[in-house]
This record gives C-alpha cells, sequence and structure tokens, in this order.
C-alpha cells in the first residue's frame, strides 16, 4: 500500500480552478489523488458514450487529466459501481480522508449515505462542502427553521445572509504542489466516444459584461442572442458558481435573481424529495390529465400549429437546447392546453436537455403546472399568439426553426386557443375543489 493520501472526489464540479472540495483536499497535509467515478445508477438517463451529455462530461474529465498531467499527476477516471471502485481505491491507498461537494438529489443523496457508513467503518473522513450551490440548503431557513415555499422571502433571506457573510464568495486559489505523483492506466470509456459529433452543440462559456448590461431587458427575446448559455456548464460545475454570483451582483440583479431561483430549487429538491415525484401542493394530484399520445408525439415533434410552441420544440430536437422564455410556454401548453401530465414533458426535457438539471427541470415543470412552490396560478395561462407577438414579434426565432409557418403545409392548431384554456380551468378547479 502507498502513502497516505487524500482524496478529492469530483461528481458534478468538472474543474480545477475556485473548487472548495480540492482546496481542502490540496490543505490538507496529505497527498491528494483526483477521482472521477461514472455511475450509471447515478446517470440513468445519459445511456452510453453516444449521448452528448456523456461525451461532454468525458471531454471535460478528459481535459482535466491533461491539465493534471502537466503537473506530473493525473485524474483517476472509473466507469462502473460507485461502492466497487471505491474498493479499488481502498484497497490500493492508505485514504485518510476523501473530500467531495455536496450533492442533493435522492439518488446521490442515498450514494453518499451509503458512502458515509462505508468511511465511518474503515476510519475514513469524508468531508463535503457546498459548491455547486451558493448558500446550502440549511443555509436559509425561516426563523423558525422551516424552509421557505415562496421565493420573494427567501431571495431576501439569501441575500441577507450573503451580505452577512461575504467570504462565500471569496475564490479558492489552489496550490498544486501536493498532487499526488501518477499516471493511470489508460481506461477504455475514453475510447471513440463521439466528441466530434457533439462538440458543435457545446455552448462556450461566456458572461460579458455587455450581455450583463443588457440582461434584464433582453432576456426574454428568443431570437436575439442575449443569455448567458452557461446552464450546461452550471449543471456540470464547469465553472464556479462563486465567480457567476460576484458578477451577477455587480452587474445584474435580474441575472443573479436566476441564479438564487437555481438556488431556491436545489434546496426544496434536498429538503422536500417527495416533490420531485409529486405535485408539491396536493390538489394537483387530482387533475383528470387526458394524457393524449397523439397529442404529446405532435408536442414533441413540433407539429402543433403554434409556432412558437413548435419552433422550441425542434430548436430542442435539433440542439437540446430551449430559450428559457419557450421553454415556459412550451411546458404551459402541454400542461394546460393539452391537458397532459406535467410528468410526461418533464421526463421528455430530461431526455433532450444538454443542460439537464433535475432540481431545475422539476420546478420549471411544477412552476408552469402550477403544483409547485411559488408557481404560476392554475387560471394563469399562456396565450401563445401574444407570446408571439410580446416576444418574437418579427417570427425571426420562429423563421429560423418553423420556416415552413406560413405556408398551406403547416397544420391548424391542434387545439383551438380560448376552448384549451377554459377546458384547463374547468378542470383544475375539479381537482382542486
Amino acid at each position: 500500500m502507498e502513502t497516505t493520501v487524500s482524496v478529492c472526489w469530483f461528481r458534478k464540479d468538472l474543474r480545477l480552478n475556485d473548487h472548495s472540495a480540492l482546496n481542502g483536499a490540496l490543505s490538507s497535509g496529505r497527498k491528494v489523488i483526483c477521482l472521477y467515478v461514472f455511475d450509471p445508477a447515478v446517470y440513468p438517463s445519459f445511456g452510453d458514450g453516444s449521448d452528448p451529455r456523456t461525451s461532454f462530461i468525458l471531454d471535460q474529465v478528459s481535459e482535466m487529466k491533461d491539465k493534471l498531467r502537466e503537473k506530473d499527476s493525473d485524474m483517476v477516471f472509473r466507469l462502473g459501481k460507485t461502492e466497487e471502485v471505491w474498493e479499488e481505491i481502498f484497497d490500493k491507498y492508505d485514504v485518510a480522508a476523501v473530500y467531495a461537494s455536496h450533492d442533493y438529489e435522492p439518488l446521490e443523496v442515498q450514494r453518499d449515505k451509503a458512502f458515509s457508513q462505508t468511511c465511518q467503518e474503515k476510519g475514513v473522513e469524508f468531508v463535503r462542502f457546498h459548491d455547486r450551490i451558493l448558500m446550502g440548503p440549511e443555509d436559509a431557513l425561516k426563523d423558525d427553521g422551516d424552509p421557505y415555499l415562496v421565493f420573494t422571502p427567501y431571495k431576501r433571506r439569501f441575500l441577507e445572509n450573503l451580505k452577512a457573510d461575504s467570504g462565500k464568495l471569496e475564490e479558492f486559489k489552489l496550490s498544486f504542489e501536493n498532487l499526488l505523483g501518477f499516471k493511470d492506466k489508460h481506461y477504455p470509456a475514453f475510447d471513440g466516444y463521439e466528441r466530434e459529433q457533439y462538440v458543435s452543440l457545446y455552448p462556450a462559456k461566456r458572461l460579458s459584461g455587455s450581455m450583463l448590461d443588457d440582461y434584464g431587458d433582453k432576456r426574454d427575446y428568443p431570437a436575439k442572442d442575449a443569455t448567458s448559455r452557461l446552464s450546461m456548464h452550471l449543471a456540470h460545475g464547469t465553472v464556479s458558481i462563486r465567480e457567476l454570483s460576484r458578477r451577477a451582483l455587480n452587474k445584474s440583479d435580474v441575472w443573479m435573481s436566476e441564479l438564487i431561483w437555481r438556488n431556491f430549487y436545489y434546496t426544496l429538491a434536498y429538503l422536500m424529495p417527495k416533490s420531485l415525484s409529486d405535485g408539491f401542493k396536493d390538489g394537483y394530484n387530482r387533475i383528470n390529465w387526458v394524457n393524449d399520445e397523439a397529442q404529446f408525439e405532435r408536442w414533441k415533434k413540433g407539429k402543433t400549429g403554434y409556432p412558437i410552441v413548435d419552433a422550441g420544440m425542434r430548436q430542442l430536437s435539433e440542439t437540446g437546447y430551449m430559450h428559457n422564455r419557450v421553454r415556459m410556454i412550451v411546458a404551459s401548453f402541454l400542461v394546460k392546453h393539452l391537458l397532459i401530465d406535467w410528468r410526461w414533458g418533464e421526463a421528455y426535457f430530461a431526455e433532450k436537455l444538454l443542460d439537464f438539471d433535475l432540481p431545475s427541470n422539476n420546478g420549471g415543470w411544477q412552476w408552469a403546472s402550477g403544483s409547485g412552490c411559488d408557481a404560476a396560478p392554475y387560471f394563469r395561462i399562456f396565450n401563445p399568439y401574444r407570446q408571439q407577438e410580446r416576444f418574437d414579434s418579427k417570427f425571426e426565432y420562429v423563421k429560423t426553426w418553423v420556416p415552413e409557418y406560413d405556408r398551406d403545409t403547416y397544420p391548424d392548431p391542434i387545439v383551438p386557443h380560448k376552448e384549451a384554456r377554459t377546458r384547463a380551468i374547468d378542470e383544475y378547479k375539479k381537482a382542486l375543489g
């Protein structure tokens, strides 16, 4: 067995800068091993290497391995069950401590609970840090210790706590002197993964001053290139939430508010995991959904006869991305115009979105359906025609994705707006009593 080591266990925090767990490991006074485990049990929707999200992860890990090799070290990469990989690590090294970022989703929480028990049995310290979000789930609660269920007071408490503890924004400047010198064996998972097939889909990291200056005014217009496109990088931790928050606080209250919404959804997912599978409000579980599979297929293919809805769905199919304003429109349309269970739409987004992030995806769908915390009221039903008029009046976005929208070949509306709206309100009233 080799020298006593600390292990930095990377998960959804794939970067080597401003990293709290890596800083903890490097500051431990022991030699440090960097480890990444791709466990299919934690990434069940990602498939194999032909999935662009899997490819993105492998690409990031490969880049990190290259950077660590420049420092005469390496990233240990393993594909397999978490417990089996750790058996190998514990057999090979005298591990004193494991450092990692907190994870918040049910499968991840279950994995960490089991791993924590293993560490306790082996006398290994398991140290975790809040790195994927700025404020931990229990760091912004009401005075009575309960979580906030409405966003505005949560945001107020979040900012109050941040002002009182500005250290949460400080950058971790890492010293890599304590990395263990080694070279990991070649691993077959890197053979032939389809990076070149998908690399054009990966959004570049960008957060320019001009983008932040205009974010509040332009973010809702899908034809404008006015959003950060950082959601995929946030989902996998290739950017630091502290860096983004520092820049947002200095430049854009609106963008900072979006980061706090993300923190809000993570908090609820961790403290109230039941809400990830059921409507947060019980009454919404009694809605009599139509769940017409043929209509669901037309929605997925972007053939509903509502141009802005169809444009969004085709953008998703072709790129793995959809503009945030349009996500709200297509979600509202599926749930309230077609009366299809929001879980169907949530699952489809989970399958297609490159930036899929369970707490945010779930929170967004429950907001649209009315069933979540601080959600849109059930009688708020987006009018697709009015949304088109407000946010894509010249049909620039629509023309990009639905070039035939003004031709005879374009389908008639799948349901009439007024009748669909009335039907949805009636069904919601029945369910909610």
